[in-house]
């Protein structure tokens, strides 16, 4: 056994096995990489910028969110693991780096966050550390779901976004009268764009209100 792993079973055995494990950290690296896209997609969107006056907007409260649903269950099954070795297995700590395999999609897409985060999945939450698959792909889809819908909608969102930052894949910046410039939708994504009606959302103003956001812990 090496030392490393000798010092985290030590902390394990005095109630603090569950910080910064090997495991804990890919987790939190697959949400940085979706706080990454969001910093380079949503540039100006009034929903992912920071301001003097909110400095959780609404794409990074939905992360946020994500990210504490799913290490909070990770931790909470860890804490209950009393046997050393199968600690060892389920917080990462025996397990080689070489052993993560590469990803072939572009980095920095939303498909490349997808791609590290089913691998986490896939390492991390097995059954053998008591890990429920229902339980878990319900976090798994909240991932690949505020990528693929919720932080797409908003990136065609166009008057939401700063003129001055509106050059986008589905946003132009279009001057009207005399020297008003506002960002619209480009001509060929009229049809692609949805109204916030529309909006599948997670959390305290959404789909899954708060009997289901707050008390997920019973469902286990």
């Amino acid at each position: 056994m090496n030392f490393r792993l000798l010092a985290a079973l030590l902390a394990a055995s005095e109630g603090l096995g569950t910080e910064d494990t090997p495991y804990e950290k890919r987790i939190v690296n697959r949400w940085n990489l979706m706080r990454k896209w969001v910093k380079a997609n949503l540039v100006g969107h009034l929903h992912a910028e920071k301001t003097a006056d909110n400095q959780e907007p609404k794409a990074i409260k939905k992360i946020n969110r994500g990210e504490k649903y799913m290490l909070d269950y990770y931790k909470r099954k860890l804490n209950k693991i009393t046997d050393p070795d199968k600690w060892s297995r389920c917080s990462g700590h025996d397990q080689a780096e070489s052993s993560v395999p590469d990803v072939t999609h572009e980095v920095g897409t939303a498909a490349y966050a997808i791609a590290k985060m089913n691998q986490v999945v896939e390492d991390v939450f097995t059954e053998e550390c008591k890990f429920k698959p229902a339980l878990t792909e319900t976090r798994r889809a909240m991932y690949e779901n505020l990528l693929n819908v919720t932080f797409m909608k908003y990136a065609k969102q166009c008057k939401k976004i700063n003129p001055f930052e509106c050059d986008t894949e589905y946003c132009v910046a279009k001057q009207y009268g005399w020297g008003s410039t506002k960002c619209t939708v480009r001509e060929e994504e009229v049809a692609l764009v949805h109204d916030d009606e529309g909006d599948t959302r997670f959390g305290e103003d959404g789909k899954y209100e708060d009997t289901w956001w707050m008390n997920y812990n019973l469902l286990q």
